[in-house]
């Protein structure tokens, strides 16, 4: 009976590790697309075209296609779209961290105003710095 119930247990949590690959999977590409979505990104990104994001970080790069999958209604007419985006920048002075992410965000919108969003159509709301410690140890 142990053996059973065991197996059994086995095999359930098993399966949830498999959904959740499969999940993962959709999300990081186009090869668990469900039968009838229409896909409409490139199946594969441009891997030359890149340009730098605006920090000190070197090797940091985004590729110019950015791709953000979302399941909208379409039977009800949209009126407004909103976009929650968090940002965090790391320096060894709060006023440095503070200008880095000021110029991520002034980055940011310009690359919004070039897609044709305009500028009093965007909110900074709210923006916090988590402190960061350096310890030595001796």
């Amino acid at each position: 009976m142990k053996k059973i119930l065991y197996s059994s247990l086995l095999f359930s949590l098993c399966s949830l590790t498999a959904m959740a690959q499969e999940s993962g999977n959709r999300v990081y590409g186009n090869q668990g697309a469900q039968s009838g979505d229409v896909v409409r990104r490139r199946p594969v990104y441009s891997e030359s075209a890149t340009e730098l994001v605006v920090t000190d970080q070197p090797n940091v790069l985004v590729t110019t296609y950015q791709f953000i999958d979302a399941k909208i209604l379409t039977s009800v007419e949209t009126k407004e779209y909103v976009a929650v985006f968090g940002l965090a920048q790391e320096a060894e002075t709060l006023q440095a961290a503070n200008k880095k992410l000021l110029d991520q965000i002034v980055g940011f919108q310009r690359g919004l105003t070039a897609l044709g969003v305009r500028t009093e159509d965007t909110y900074v709301d709210f923006i916090t710095q988590n402190r960061v410690y350096d310890f030595v140890v001796k």
